[in-house]
């Protein structure tokens, strides 16, 4: 399993149709590993794609669990993985 780092503490819960730190902006790019928390899931997968407007962002879940659509508004936590 990769170790993980933290990008920086995000309050994302109520935070309108983008992530609200563009720190997180060069981390949400089709291609990087990501982990993150949604309500009481933790997930973690390979950015596929990412509207414009960065309200909603595509993953390939590892563990086979198929391309999942998350909302950003939704996130509670992001992460960038480290390459293995």
């Amino acid at each position: 399993m990769p170790k993980l780092h933290l990008a920086a503490p995000t309050k994302v819960a109520n935070a309108g149709p983008s992530l609200p730190c563009t720190k997180h902006e060069d981390i949400l790019t089709p291609g990087n590993h990501l982990r993150f928390r949604v309500g009481p899931e933790t997930l973690s997968g390979v950015v596929d794609a990412v509207m414009a407007d960065k309200s909603c962002f595509w993953i390939w879940a590892d563990g086979g669990m198929g391309r999942r659509l998350i909302a950003a508004g939704d996130v509670a936590a992001i992460e960038a993985a480290t390459a293995q």
